[in-house]
């Protein structure tokens, strides 16, 4: 099945289970793999309405990562959630939100959640 993805977009928020945490913020990477039912449409008219629309699905996680959470879960279910209603919609979409050093008490580049939805 046809897949369109964007990784590693960047985004600076304010999460996190400690207050010193939320108030410094971080750095959170989020990935987004997207199964579409057929691309030959917009294969044979190169028109950018016959297919997912990059820009959208970036603003849509920029717009959703700013919404505080303490946990990574809520917001990969909110991207999910957004990523369905776009147009045309995926049948499939797995996203990962990673956030960069993570305060674990030592050295690890990134902690992750990833979940997938069909729609």
């Amino acid at each position: 099945m046809p897949t369109i993805a964007l990784e590693k977009m960047q985004f600076f928020a304010h999460h996190g289970v400690t207050q010193a945490e939320q108030d410094r913020g971080n750095w959170y990477w989020v990935d987004v793999y997207l199964q579409v039912a057929d691309i030959s449409i917009a294969a044979q008219t190169d028109n950018l309405q016959d297919t997912i629309n990059y820009a959208e699905v970036y603003d849509l996680c920029k717009d959703l990562i700013q919404i505080p959470s303490k946990l990574l879960e809520p917001i990969v279910q909110r991207i999910l959630s957004g990523l369905g209603t776009l147009s045309p919609q995926p049948t499939h979409a797995r996203v990962r939100v990673s956030k960069l050093n993570p305060p674990v008490g030592g050295k690890a580049l990134r902690s992750f959640v990833e979940d997938e939805r069909i729609y």
